[in-house]
Protein backbone atom coordinates (compact mmCIF):
# COMPACT_ATOMS: atom_id res chain seq x y z
CA UNK A 1 0.00 0.00 0.00
CA UNK A 2 1.54 3.30 -1.03
CA UNK A 3 2.14 6.20 1.84
CA UNK A 4 -0.04 8.75 1.62
CA UNK A 5 2.73 10.98 2.29
CA UNK A 6 5.02 9.75 -0.44
CA UNK A 7 5.33 12.39 -3.50
CA UNK A 8 3.26 12.31 -6.49
CA UNK A 9 5.15 12.53 -9.29
CA UNK A 10 4.06 14.06 -12.35
CA UNK A 11 3.94 12.51 -16.10
CA UNK A 12 3.14 14.88 -19.19
CA UNK A 13 3.15 14.81 -22.55
CA UNK A 14 3.02 12.04 -26.01
CA UNK A 15 4.65 8.23 -26.00
CA UNK A 16 8.43 10.09 -26.17
CA UNK A 17 7.67 11.83 -22.66
CA UNK A 18 6.47 8.22 -21.39
CA UNK A 19 9.64 6.44 -22.58
CA UNK A 20 11.90 8.71 -20.95
CA UNK A 21 10.10 8.83 -17.72
CA UNK A 22 10.16 4.91 -17.60
CA UNK A 23 13.72 4.00 -16.46
CA UNK A 24 12.52 6.02 -13.07
CA UNK A 25 9.20 4.58 -13.27
CA UNK A 26 10.13 0.54 -13.48
CA UNK A 27 12.46 0.88 -11.37
CA UNK A 28 9.73 3.07 -8.34
CA UNK A 29 7.19 1.07 -9.30
CA UNK A 30 5.26 1.85 -5.86
CA UNK A 31 5.45 5.46 -6.03
CA UNK A 32 2.87 7.29 -6.95
CA UNK A 33 1.80 9.00 -10.61
CA UNK A 34 0.07 11.02 -12.18
CA UNK A 35 0.06 10.54 -15.86
CA UNK A 36 -1.29 13.29 -18.05
CA UNK A 37 -1.09 12.13 -21.58
CA UNK A 38 -1.71 13.07 -25.07
CA UNK A 39 -2.03 9.94 -26.67
CA UNK A 40 -4.53 6.73 -26.00
CA UNK A 41 -2.45 3.44 -24.41
CA UNK A 42 -0.62 5.34 -21.92
CA UNK A 43 -2.80 3.29 -18.79
CA UNK A 44 -2.38 -0.10 -20.79
CA UNK A 45 1.73 0.81 -21.48
CA UNK A 46 2.43 1.37 -17.68
CA UNK A 47 -0.14 -1.55 -16.77
CA UNK A 48 2.28 -4.26 -19.07
CA UNK A 49 5.38 -2.75 -16.91
CA UNK A 50 3.77 -3.26 -13.81
CA UNK A 51 2.99 0.32 -13.22
CA UNK A 52 -0.30 1.11 -11.71
CA UNK A 53 -0.71 5.04 -11.49
CA UNK A 54 -2.78 7.03 -9.22
CA UNK A 55 -4.18 9.09 -11.53
CA UNK A 56 -4.70 8.74 -15.45
CA UNK A 57 -5.75 11.04 -18.31
CA UNK A 58 -5.77 11.33 -21.77
CA UNK A 59 -6.02 15.08 -23.06
CA UNK A 60 -6.56 16.26 -27.25
CA UNK A 61 -5.68 20.01 -26.18
CA UNK A 62 -3.85 21.77 -23.90
CA UNK A 63 -7.05 24.09 -22.68
CA UNK A 64 -8.33 20.35 -21.88
CA UNK A 65 -4.87 19.65 -20.37
CA UNK A 66 -5.19 22.36 -17.73
CA UNK A 67 -9.20 21.93 -17.33
CA UNK A 68 -8.32 18.57 -15.73
CA UNK A 69 -5.57 19.36 -13.86
CA UNK A 70 -7.73 21.81 -12.06
CA UNK A 71 -10.81 19.62 -11.95
CA UNK A 72 -7.73 17.25 -9.84
CA UNK A 73 -8.68 19.87 -6.92
CA UNK A 74 -5.04 18.83 -4.94
CA UNK A 75 -4.13 20.04 -2.46
CA UNK A 76 -0.11 18.70 -2.37
CA UNK A 77 2.30 19.70 -4.85
CA UNK A 78 3.86 16.97 -7.72
CA UNK A 79 7.41 16.38 -9.08
CA UNK A 80 8.14 15.64 -12.30
CA UNK A 81 9.26 12.44 -13.40
CA UNK A 82 13.04 12.76 -13.97
CA UNK A 83 14.06 11.83 -17.42
CA UNK A 84 16.63 9.07 -18.78
CA UNK A 85 18.71 9.25 -21.77
CA UNK A 86 19.32 5.70 -22.23
CA UNK A 87 17.58 2.18 -21.66
CA UNK A 88 20.43 0.03 -19.36
CA UNK A 89 18.12 -2.67 -20.65
CA UNK A 90 15.06 -2.66 -22.52
CA UNK A 91 12.50 -2.66 -20.92
CA UNK A 92 10.06 -4.42 -23.55
CA UNK A 93 9.91 -8.44 -24.07
CA UNK A 94 12.11 -9.68 -27.55
CA UNK A 95 10.02 -10.41 -30.40
CA UNK A 96 10.62 -13.34 -32.71
CA UNK A 97 12.70 -12.01 -35.76
CA UNK A 98 11.04 -10.60 -38.48
CA UNK A 99 13.22 -11.07 -40.92
CA UNK A 100 16.23 -13.94 -41.68
CA UNK A 101 17.90 -13.44 -44.93
CA UNK A 102 20.66 -11.50 -43.24
CA UNK A 103 20.58 -8.01 -44.70
CA UNK A 104 20.13 -5.04 -42.54
CA UNK A 105 16.72 -4.07 -40.67
CA UNK A 106 16.22 -0.08 -41.27
CA UNK A 107 13.26 0.59 -39.15
CA UNK A 108 10.98 3.71 -40.49
CA UNK A 109 8.06 5.62 -38.84
CA UNK A 110 6.63 8.34 -41.41
CA UNK A 111 4.53 10.73 -39.05
CA UNK A 112 4.31 12.19 -35.48
CA UNK A 113 1.45 11.99 -33.55
CA UNK A 114 -1.98 13.85 -34.32
CA UNK A 115 -1.87 15.92 -31.44
CA UNK A 116 1.82 17.09 -32.25
CA UNK A 117 0.41 17.65 -36.15
CA UNK A 118 -2.58 19.85 -35.33
CA UNK A 119 0.22 22.14 -32.86
CA UNK A 120 2.39 22.31 -36.05
CA UNK A 121 -0.34 23.50 -38.25
CA UNK A 122 -1.74 25.64 -35.59
CA UNK A 123 1.95 27.51 -35.43
CA UNK A 124 2.45 27.78 -39.28
CA UNK A 125 5.23 25.43 -39.63
CA UNK A 126 6.33 21.99 -41.57
CA UNK A 127 4.48 18.92 -39.24
CA UNK A 128 6.01 15.79 -38.24
CA UNK A 129 5.74 14.09 -41.62
CA UNK A 130 8.43 12.44 -44.50
CA UNK A 131 6.88 11.20 -47.87
CA UNK A 132 5.56 7.33 -48.11
CA UNK A 133 8.49 6.93 -51.10
CA UNK A 134 10.94 7.25 -48.36
CA UNK A 135 10.07 3.36 -47.42
CA UNK A 136 10.67 2.79 -51.74
CA UNK A 137 13.94 4.44 -51.47
CA UNK A 138 15.01 1.82 -49.23
CA UNK A 139 15.14 -0.94 -51.76
CA UNK A 140 18.35 -3.06 -50.69
CA UNK A 141 17.50 -3.27 -46.90
CA UNK A 142 15.22 -5.22 -44.86
CA UNK A 143 12.27 -2.16 -43.61
CA UNK A 144 9.99 -2.14 -40.80
CA UNK A 145 7.83 0.26 -40.82
CA UNK A 146 5.97 1.41 -37.90
CA UNK A 147 2.85 2.99 -37.23
CA UNK A 148 -1.03 3.25 -36.73
CA UNK A 149 -3.56 1.45 -39.32
CA UNK A 150 -4.78 4.16 -40.43
CA UNK A 151 -0.91 6.26 -41.03
CA UNK A 152 -0.34 2.71 -42.95
CA UNK A 153 -2.97 2.08 -45.02
CA UNK A 154 -3.54 5.04 -47.06
CA UNK A 155 -0.13 4.73 -48.29
CA UNK A 156 -0.84 1.03 -49.53
CA UNK A 157 2.04 -0.44 -48.49
CA UNK A 158 2.07 -4.54 -48.88
CA UNK A 159 4.12 -7.09 -46.95
CA UNK A 160 7.08 -8.39 -48.50
CA UNK A 161 9.90 -10.93 -47.61
CA UNK A 162 11.72 -6.97 -47.08
CA UNK A 163 8.74 -5.38 -45.89
CA UNK A 164 6.93 -5.72 -42.51
CA UNK A 165 4.97 -3.28 -41.26
CA UNK A 166 4.03 -2.74 -36.84
CA UNK A 167 0.29 -1.51 -36.80
CA UNK A 168 -0.21 -2.75 -33.17
CA UNK A 169 -2.93 -0.66 -31.11
CA UNK A 170 -0.96 -2.00 -28.37
CA UNK A 171 1.71 0.76 -27.81
CA UNK A 172 4.46 -1.95 -25.63
CA UNK A 173 4.02 -4.53 -28.46
CA UNK A 174 4.49 -2.60 -31.24
CA UNK A 175 7.72 -0.53 -29.56
CA UNK A 176 9.45 -4.01 -28.32
CA UNK A 177 9.72 -4.38 -32.05
CA UNK A 178 12.53 -1.41 -32.59
CA UNK A 179 15.55 -3.45 -31.33
CA UNK A 180 15.47 -5.62 -34.27
CA UNK A 181 16.17 -2.59 -36.32
CA UNK A 182 19.93 -2.04 -37.15
CA UNK A 183 19.07 1.80 -37.61
CA UNK A 184 16.09 3.76 -37.80
CA UNK A 185 14.83 6.92 -40.28
CA UNK A 186 11.95 8.39 -38.94
CA UNK A 187 9.82 11.45 -38.31
CA UNK A 188 10.18 13.67 -35.30
CA UNK A 189 8.16 11.30 -33.34
CA UNK A 190 8.10 8.28 -30.59
CA UNK A 191 10.17 5.20 -32.83
CA UNK A 192 13.20 8.03 -32.88
CA UNK A 193 13.15 8.63 -29.18
CA UNK A 194 12.93 4.51 -29.09
CA UNK A 195 15.42 3.81 -30.97
CA UNK A 196 18.14 6.61 -29.58
CA UNK A 197 17.23 5.47 -25.85
CA UNK A 198 18.77 1.91 -27.15
CA UNK A 199 21.30 3.55 -28.91
CA UNK A 200 20.52 2.24 -32.26
CA UNK A 201 21.96 4.92 -35.57
CA UNK A 202 18.93 6.81 -35.82
CA UNK A 203 18.41 9.56 -38.42
CA UNK A 204 15.34 12.10 -38.23
CA UNK A 205 13.79 13.98 -40.92
CA UNK A 206 12.77 17.26 -38.86
CA UNK A 207 10.80 20.04 -39.19
CA UNK A 208 12.98 23.27 -40.00
CA UNK A 209 11.67 25.46 -36.65
CA UNK A 210 12.78 26.75 -33.57
CA UNK A 211 11.90 24.68 -31.06
CA UNK A 212 13.53 24.28 -27.75
CA UNK A 213 12.07 22.12 -25.13
CA UNK A 214 12.15 19.33 -28.59
CA UNK A 215 15.94 20.15 -29.56
CA UNK A 216 17.01 20.57 -26.07
CA UNK A 217 14.80 17.00 -24.62
CA UNK A 218 14.72 14.79 -27.59
CA UNK A 219 17.57 16.13 -30.14
CA UNK A 220 20.88 17.60 -29.43
CA UNK A 221 21.33 14.94 -26.12
CA UNK A 222 21.42 12.06 -28.70
CA UNK A 223 23.03 14.43 -31.37
CA UNK A 224 26.08 15.26 -28.87
CA UNK A 225 26.68 11.47 -28.11
CA UNK A 226 26.70 10.83 -32.19
CA UNK A 227 23.68 8.25 -31.46
CA UNK A 228 21.22 10.55 -33.80
CA UNK A 229 21.98 13.09 -37.34
CA UNK A 230 19.30 14.78 -38.34
CA UNK A 231 18.20 16.77 -41.70
CA UNK A 232 16.28 20.08 -41.18
CA UNK A 233 12.79 20.60 -43.76
CA UNK A 234 10.86 23.42 -44.76
CA UNK A 235 8.77 21.05 -47.02
CA UNK A 236 9.58 17.34 -46.98
CA UNK A 237 8.19 16.61 -50.42
CA UNK A 238 9.88 19.38 -52.20
CA UNK A 239 13.32 17.85 -50.21
CA UNK A 240 12.36 14.49 -51.00
CA UNK A 241 15.52 13.66 -52.88
CA UNK A 242 17.52 15.77 -50.68
CA UNK A 243 16.68 13.85 -47.43
CA UNK A 244 16.94 10.76 -49.31
CA UNK A 245 20.91 11.64 -50.18
CA UNK A 246 21.62 12.42 -46.33
CA UNK A 247 19.73 9.64 -45.37
CA UNK A 248 21.50 7.03 -47.64
CA UNK A 249 24.95 8.64 -46.90
CA UNK A 250 23.91 7.96 -42.81
CA UNK A 251 23.10 4.36 -43.70
CA UNK A 252 26.35 3.83 -45.11
CA UNK A 253 28.48 5.48 -42.53
CA UNK A 254 26.43 3.17 -39.80
CA UNK A 255 25.18 -0.59 -41.48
Amino acid sequence: MQEQNSPLFYSEGGVGDTLQHLPFMVLNKKARYCMMNHYKGAKELLKFLGVKPEYTFHYKTDIQKLELLKGMGLKEPMQQVPRTKYFSSNPFPQQKPLFTNGKPVVGVHLCGSKFSSDQYIKNGVATKSIPGTTVDALNGYNVILFGLPEEISRFGFKQSDTLKTITYLDIAKSLSYVEQCNAVVAADSAIKTMSSMLKIPTFVWMSDHADYFRDVVFISPYVDDGVMKVFKYRNSADQFYEGMNATHEFLKGVL
